[in-house]
């Protein structure tokens, strides 16, 4: 709707098409040849942290100190403080169609597409052990707003495709 933050990205890529931008939350893009460069728009959720707290000082919970809880507003039925904000904007990658498209050209496309390499980015962590130990942060709970596991099981399905990366953030 209007005014929340689900709205801002269908705004965004709009304003942005109708200036001649190439703009796709998720539709990728080959700008080199032989290379998909394509964004995964995700937001976290607290179930993304499955390490213990810290439980030997106090901590506040992310909705406490995390300025998104205040600024961020979100369509009616969207809880910021379940995964159903992270979901919603994990189907936005769908729902845009660029992703369906790009499996299809990995799969089915021409020899150049099929074998091109993939660089995958979000703005958020896709697993855990990307975020330094909570013992090692300023603020323990961090690891409870910047990852999703959305975000994994969406690059593991290019793993089944056959595609693998060997760097620290890559699909395995």
């Amino acid at each position: 709707g209007q005014g929340d933050v689900a709205g801002g990205v269908v705004d965004v890529t709009a304003t942005g098409d109708a200036r001649g931008a190439v703009v796709d939350v998720n539709g990728a893009a080959a700008p080199p040849p032989g290379v998909w460069v394509v964004p995964v728009l995700a937001w976290y959720h607290t179930s993304f942290d499955t390490e213990p707290d810290i439980d030997h000082t106090k901590v506040y919970p992310p909705q406490m100190v995390m300025s998104d809880f205040k600024l961020c507003r979100w369509p009616e039925g969207l809880d910021p403080l379940t995964e159903s904000v992270a979901a919603a904007l994990d189907d936005i990658n769908d729902e845009r169609g660029g992703w369906g498209e790009f499996l299809a050209a990995l799969q089915h496309g021409t020899p150049e597409e099929r074998n091109a390499h993939v660089i995958t980015f979000s703005h958020f962590l896709p697993r855990l052990e990307l975020c330094p130990e909570k013992r090692m942060l300023f603020y323990p709970n961090l690891p409870k707003a910047v990852g999703s596991d959305f975000i994994l099981r969406r690059i593991q399905g290019l793993a089944a495709l056959g595609r693998s990366s060997s760097n620290s953030g890559g699909i395995k």
